[in-house]
């Protein structure tokens, strides 16, 4: 008499030790162990991510048109547009080193507020403008500004809503995410710049003709791009991010918990040295 069919067990579906189908297994639940682990940390956790993505888009974006952009649009040969894009680099660390002490001061939210205003302001006038004064004036001032009180920022604040446990698994979904928006921006600066170049006049900010603005080329038009992600994460952290700390010393607590998840983490008052650290 045929004997009935076994039940097939848990056991009976686990992939055999060391085939592909195991490494594959255990690599899926060591992320799903990790991935649960930020589960503790404060919402602002999740903004924080959001903004990364969209300045990551915004900042590679404007990268990669930067050097057709000066030649194309202002004539400047490719020495020239070297330069300016080295001094643009060189700016950025200066007013990064110079500054600290104000975003020590005046803490995360504001910083990124402050950030995102100047990179907007910045990257809308450069998608318009056509004298070299306008034009420099955001290269040295506003972008590297903004980029100052944006990127180290968010690097703060991830060490400041996480503890020593997952910290390092937070921070690698952090440059993750800033890989996928390397990626979005290559796309989007495919499908943009594609745009063959128009009129030379483009700004009624120095001819004073109204009509000056009635086309954009495809590289103004990634400038354009990367303000709208700059309006986009300004509205996020006006919604999404509060005032203060919620928790006794600085620290975002836990959803549904008395106490603070953050072992040691002060998320207006933690220093910009702390967190590159």
């Amino acid at each position: 008499m045929p004997s009935s069919p076994r039940r097939l067990e848990k056991e009976d579906l686990a992939a055999p030790p060391g085939s592909w189908r195991a490494t594959i297994q255990s690599w899926f639940q060591q992320q799903a162990t990790h991935f649960a682990a930020l589960q503790g940390s404060p919402r602002q956790i999740w903004v924080i991510f959001m903004l990364k993505l969209l300045e990551s888009y915004a900042y590679f974006a404007s990268a990669a048109v930067h050097s057709i952009f000066l030649s194309d649009e202002f004539g400047m040969s490719d020495r020239e547009a070297g330069i300016a894009m080295g001094a643009k680099g060189l700016c950025a660390s200066v007013y990064g080193i110079a500054l600290g002490w104000v975003v020590d001061r005046i803490g995360v939210r504001r910083s990124l507020l402050w950030g995102c205003s100047l990179s907007l302001l910045g990257r809308i006038t450069i998608s318009v403008a056509s004298s070299k004064g306008l034009l420099y004036f955001c290269f040295y001032v506003l972008l590297p500004l903004g980029g100052c009180f944006t990127i180290p920022v968010l690097t703060l604040a991830i060490k400041g809503c996480t503890s020593v446990a997952n910290r390092g698994y937070a921070f690698g979904v952090f440059y993750s995410i800033m890989n996928v928006g390397v990626f979005i921006s290559g796309l989007a600066v495919d499908l943009i710049s594609t745009r063959p170049a128009g009129p030379r006049a483009y700004s009624s900010f120095d001819t004073g003709d109204v009509n000056a603005l009635y086309y954009m080329s495809g590289n103004r038009l990634v400038f354009a791009s990367a303000a709208g992600a700059s309006v986009v994460m300004l509205i996020t952290i006006m919604i999404a991010l509060p005032d203060t700390p919620i928790s006794g010393r600085g620290a975002y607590a836990a959803p549904g918990s008395a106490s603070p998840n953050i072992e040691n983490a002060d998320w207006e008052d933690r220093t910009v040295g702390g967190a590159m650290g």
